[in-house]
Parts: C-alpha cells; sequence; structure tokens
C-alpha cells in the first residue's frame, strides 16, 4: 500500500516535472519565434 502510494507519488511528481519542461520549451519556441520576427520587423522599419 505504501510502497504503491510512493510510486504514485514519485510518478505523478514526473508527469508533472515533464509537463512543466513541455511548457518551458513552448515558451521558449514562442519567445524565440516573436523574438525573431521583432528583430525582422525592425530591420525592415529601419
Amino acid at each position: 500500500m505504501i510502497k504503491n502510494y510512493c510510486k504514485y507519488q514519485a510518478r505523478t511528481k514526473f508527469l508533472k516535472f515533464l509537463q512543466k519542461i513541455k511548457l518551458n520549451i513552448r515558451n521558449f519556441y514562442l519567445i524565440s519565434f516573436f523574438g525573431n520576427f521583432y528583430i525582422a520587423f525592425f530591420k525592415i522599419a529601419i
């Protein structure tokens, strides 16, 4: 019972950790995409 609970806790923590990484990766891609977009925009504007 306790062993299963620990396993469950570890798995949920791991899944949350993975979700966090996925979010960070997605945010990184969004930031880099918009960053490149702004750089291109400013190059055109200047």
